[in-house]
């Protein structure tokens, strides 16, 4: 199947993804993995630190460290993290205050030191708070220049805007014409802020690769592309591309059609362009002629913006009118967003759930305000454990003080999605209220991912905390416990590993070795003698660690860890309409520890064995 992703441009594959089945994502990993490029790799290692799925940001982790044997071969990556900034400025950057990372940011770029780039990259993908990853984004993009691109380009799926105007403003600075033609596209973003610093962006682009790159985009299949060469060319007044905008009015797609000839109207209300716009727009023979013409009777003149209009605080006024007359975003992308939020209100559960997919899958993540109400109302679990990771996806702190709210739900997946999702989002000020769900009595799930919260924060012994995990007698408990050090992947706890990797229990011992192969690909020496001592280094030949991430399985999670990823598969089973009894009753079922599994075969094979001598 994932042979059906062949071809795929990065942008599908993005999107893919994001998709509801964990099947489908994790195709679209390996399909990642085969086209083995630099931008495959960002994308992957966005995905590692980023996605709203543990499973896939696992897989994503695995995938990328592949890449990055077969892509930088040469490259120590151990001696580089090390080497390039030292040890204490990491770990400040790692988990010092805000205060204190925007300071180091702010030096390494001073330092102007190349050098640095590689260290940040992993820091790049595992920065969680959204107000240091602008600054992060920019120092990147600094230091790496146009290496940066692949990392950064993926952070404008970001549902926070000031994440997004980052990237943008990066990609300015990194002059780079390929990144051309997402400066135009996000002069149509959802956001003012993204707006302006976009199309400040593209109004100091040379007229040559600007137009070159309009020209392109207006071939594009995609509506929103053509939309956004619309607009630019109108907004800027651009000369060079009025036969551009011209053609338009002559395109296939009613909506490209409207909105070129609306632009038109604009551009010869202003007193910018004067010419028979009636005859063009009604005689494909006529504007071709003037199209190709150079003696064309239009009258062109240029009114582009200063640098100092752009850059005012409030949009100027013709801007304005622009967006007025134009919308602010295209029109089809605003209705597809406006019928998943209608199902997400009113539809049944299965249904509101696909639409909170369809949501995080196409990024429309800006308008998740107006639907708390609804969630808390509807009372339902499963939508409002999803509902809770496209919050996370979105990564907004505004949406703090519901899923605080959250933690005090009664199911077991809202309060680990709402922990995770807390994590995503960087609120580290909510530390405190975190350490309850370290107590024995608290779901596997929500234990794990409170450790992987509080780790950073040095309030726990996460060490001590892992080893209690591991120490219990509850498989699905020492499950969990591997699944935190995957997440956390600090070198610190690979002997941990070695204990789970001996257990009777195969799926425990698999987890195990799973979470060692990942070290092992990091080139961790410990982790590389455990492999070893247990025969597993026979594994790690490339051709064998990437087939098995083609065949990577994760069906045993879903029925393990309440999660995202048991969602959809739930639905499709009809459990959604399962009254909650049933789900307790399936909760001490699955609490059964392998203790009392191993007694009750006991007791069966007595009593088989006297009904035989009998």
């Amino acid at each position: 199947m994932a042979q059906g992703h062949r071809g795929m441009s990065i942008q599908k594959l993005q999107s893919k993804l994001n998709h509801s089945e964990m099947k489908v994502r994790s195709e679209t990993v390996s399909s990642l993995l085969k086209m083995s490029n630099h931008e495959a790799y960002g994308l992957l290692m966005y995905a590692a630190g980023n996605h709203f799925s543990p499973e896939t940001r696992r897989e994503a982790k695995k995938a990328s460290l592949i890449l990055q044997k077969s892509l930088f071969p040469s490259l120590d990556q151990n001696s580089s993290k090390q080497g390039s900034i030292d040890q204490q400025t990491l770990d400040k950057l790692k988990s010092g205050d805000s205060s204190e990372k925007l300071e180091i940011l702010d030096e390494l770029i001073k330092s102007e030191n190349s050098k640095l780039f590689d260290s940040l990259v992993d820091l790049l993908h595992q920065e969680q708070d959204p107000e240091i990853l602008p600054k992060l984004i920019w120092t990147c993009a600094n230091l790496g220049k146009i290496s940066s691109t692949p990392h950064i380009t993926n952070f404008l799926r970001s549902g926070n805007p000031t994440v997004r105007a980052s990237v943008v403003r990066s990609l300015a600075f990194i002059e780079d014409p390929n990144n051309y033609p997402l400066l135009v596209r996000f002069t149509r973003d959802p956001d003012e802020k993204v707006r302006k610093e976009s199309l400040k962006a593209v109004a100091n682009l040379p007229a040559e690769p600007l137009l070159k790159c309009l020209t392109q985009m207006a071939k594009k299949d995609s509506d929103f592309h053509r939309d956004a060469t619309i607009f630019v060319i109108a907004r800027l007044a651009f000369e060079p591309g009025f036969k551009l905008l011209i053609s338009l009015t002559q395109s296939e797609s009613d909506v490209i059609q409207q909105r070129s000839k609306m632009a038109l109207e604009y551009l010869q209300k202003k007193g910018i362009l004067k010419t028979d716009l009636e005859a063009q727009a009604t005689s494909p023979n006529s504007t071709q002629k003037k199209v190709e013409n150079e003696d064309s009777q239009a009258e062109i003149k240029s009114s582009a913006p200063s640098d100092d209009a752009i850059n005012k605080e409030c949009a100027p006024a013709h801007t304005a009118d622009l967006e007025e007359q134009m919308g602010s975003t295209n029109s089809e992308l605003d209705q597809e967003e406006e019928n998943h939020i209608r199902v997400i209100h009113q539809g049944e559960e299965a249904s509101a759930i696909k639409s909170v997919f369809a949501l995080i899958e196409s990024n429309r993540l800006s308008r998740l305000d107006e639907l708390k109400s609804s969630v808390v109302e509807r009372s339902s679990k499963r939508l409002t454990a999803t509902f809770i990771m496209a919050l996370a996806q979105s990564k907004d702190k505004k949406h703090k003080d519901f899923l605080k709210e959250c933690l005090q739900n009664s199911d077991d997946r809202v309060q680990a999605n709402s922990i995770e999702a807390l994590r995503m989002l960087g609120c580290e000020d909510l530390k405190t209220e975190l350490l309850p769900f370290l107590a024995e009595n608290i779901h596997d799930r929500a234990r794990a991912n409170a450790i992987i919260f509080l780790h950073p924060t040095g309030l726990i012994d996460t060490r001590q905390e892992l080893e209690n995990m591991l120490s219990s007698k509850n498989d699905n408990r020492k499950l969990s416990a591997i699944f935190a050090i995957m997440d956390l992947f600090d070198p610190s706890f690979i002997a941990l590993l070695e204990a789970p990797i001996d257990s009777p229990n195969p799926k425990v011992t698999k987890r195990a070795i799973e979470a060692l192969k990942l070290f092992v690909l990091d080139k961790q020496e410990s982790a590389i003698k455990i492999a070893e001592k247990w025969k597993i280094m026979d594994e790690m030949t490339p051709d064998k660690v990437e087939e098995e991430l083609e065949k990577s399985d994760q069906s045993d999670d879903e029925t393990e860890q309440p999660n995202i990823d048991d969602l959809m598969s739930d639905l499709k089973d009809g459990v959604q309409n399962t009254p909650d009894k049933s789900e307790s009753e399936k909760a001490q079922t699955k609490d059964i520890s392998a203790e009392e599994e191993t007694k009750g075969f006991a007791r069966i094979k007595s009593f088989m064995s006297k009904l035989l001598k009998k």
